[in-house]
């Protein structure tokens, strides 16, 4: 387990259909900046819409979808949110 989610759940944990809020990644600062240019930012609502292929995830946020691999859904700590 990552620092960042240490004693909390990360992205990879979540359960389909699920609505959370997204933490600080422990990503490199270039691959956080790009998780932001694509709208995931600290504070972000996102929606777990599908399970991807090996263990990612396809999440909406704003009003666009993002897939996400395994091993960078791992590194973003979540807080669960009730659906809107």
């Amino acid at each position: 387990m990552s620092r960042s989610t240490q004693g909390g759940q990360s992205l990879a944990e979540i359960s389909l259909g699920s609505w959370v809020i997204l933490g600080a990644p422990d990503l490199a600062a270039a691959h956080t900046r790009r998780l932001a240019e694509l709208g995931l930012r600290v504070g972000s609502r996102v929606h777990v819409l599908f399970n991807a292929v090996g263990g990612g995830k396809v999440v909406v946020v704003e009003h666009g979808r993002v897939a996400l691999d395994h091993a960078t859904c791992r590194r973003i700590p979540v807080t669960t949110q009730p659906p809107p």
